[in-house]
């Protein structure tokens, strides 16, 4: 048996309210963007360019290990969702792309050899790459984890061959079975 810590990195409104330093903002001003309309439910994210909420990210990883977790299960290491996302103000990209963000990112954490970057099926597969700035085969993910909740579909099998070919390690879940 393994122990597993899952963290969902910057779909956190928890955080995001409570720092507005890490969170995504609302144009130029000082309001937190939000994922969908207030009265809606929308929630805050976390600023994938933001340093402080890396660090954030990152500490609660370490936390999970300290308290002897062997494996890190990162979801929700992506982009806010496409609605309202034009209005949204990550401050100073220096240029770097979402995608190149994201790389990096995992590239850091993963150098902890526990780390699994965990995507939904719709993401893996490339059939959303809105919130990950480009192909998932293209974030140079060593271990990846794909959830899916029904059986795979043959254009669904053959989208997620280059994932998987891209990741070192790679296991699917649907529905706690692993396929």
């Amino acid at each position: 048996i393994v122990s597993v810590a899952g963290i969902c990195a910057f779909r956190d409104p928890i955080a995001a309210g409570a720092n507005r330093a890490m969170a995504v903002m609302y144009q130029n001003t000082e309001y937190l963007w939000l994922d969908a309309a207030l009265e809606s439910g929308g929630k805050p994210w976390l600023n994938p360019y933001s340093e402080l909420a890396v660090q954030y990210i990152t500490d609660l990883m370490n936390e999970a290990r300290s308290m002897g977790y062997q494996q890190i299960w990162l979801s929700g290491v992506q982009f806010p969702t496409p609605a309202g996302r034009n209005q949204a103000n990550y401050g100073a990209t220096n240029g770097v792309s979402e995608q190149q963000r994201l790389a990096a990112l995992i590239d850091q954490w993963q150098q902890q050899d526990d780390c699994w970057i965990v995507y939904p099926l719709e993401v893996a597969s490339g059939a959303n790459e809105t919130l990950t700035g480009g192909p998932v085969a293209q974030l140079g993910i060593h271990k990846l984890a794909v959830q899916a909740s029904q059986s795979l579909t043959e254009e669904e099998n053959a989208q997620l061959e280059a994932a998987k070919a891209a990741a070192s390690q790679y296991l699917g879940v649907q529905s706690g079975q692993t396929f």
